[in-house]
């Protein structure tokens, strides 16, 4: 559940279509699974993390995980995508994303449009709404956080 705190912020992904929004998190997934396989910790390590936290990848540790990084496919950061967006596959994600313009008001689709400084992220999306009244912006629950998105 997302909580719209300021009507100011633009929900404008500059998508014309679903094609678009869909062409968009498929150049966002490569950009990601090349993150996660880099040799740099700084890259790598968050997006491991978040394979493991969403159990994309399960029975390995982070430290075993960062050791065998070619374990981790393309197909594996789609799932993560629509395991953070409340999908159980990325399939069924895609599909919704295709149907009758709901990308257009696909909160995750917005997140990861915005997804870098100067958004604020949160432990819980009630403490990304506090601070969004007090702040302003959008608070947007992702998977088991929260961020706050700013223009």
């Amino acid at each position: 559940m997302s909580i719209n705190i300021s009507a100011n912020i633009s929900t404008n992904t500059n998508f014309s279509t679903s094609t678009d929004a869909i062409e968009f998190l498929l150049k966002k997934a490569k950009k990601i699974h090349r993150q996660a396989q880099s040799t740099s910790a700084v890259n790598s390590l968050p997006i491991l993390r978040r394979l493991i936290s969403n159990n994309v990848l399960s029975n390995i540790s982070l430290v075993a995980l960062n050791k065998q990084k070619a374990l981790v496919q393309r197909k594996h950061i789609l799932q993560l995508f629509a395991f953070e967006a409340g999908f159980n596959e990325w399939g069924k994600y895609r599909q919704f994303l295709a149907t009758e313009n709901n990308w257009q008001s696909d909160n995750y689709l917005l997140a990861l449009t915005h997804n870098s400084y100067p958004n604020l992220w949160f432990s819980t999306l009630a403490q990304a709404v506090e601070y969004a009244k007090e702040n302003g912006g959008k608070a947007l629950k992702i998977g088991t956080q929260a961020m706050v998105v700013v223009e």
